[in-house]
């Protein structure tokens, strides 16, 4: 994905072992920090609370 504005986080892709078929299936998108994923830290868009944020 390319990034010209720096708009995403340098985290690592978070592989989805029951997304190998299905509607979404190959697509790639993108998920806001304001979302508790498992692994990667939230921050919503605030360097204050990444900072506090635990993954």
């Amino acid at each position: 994905m390319q990034d010209d504005i720096r708009a995403f986080m340098p985290y690592p892709p978070h592989p989805v072992a029951h997304a190998l078929s299905g509607t979404l299936s190959g697509l790639t998108f993108a998920v806001k920090d304001l979302f508790d994923v498992a692994g990667y830290p939230t921050g919503g868009g605030n360097p204050h609370l990444l900072a506090l944020s635990g993954d």
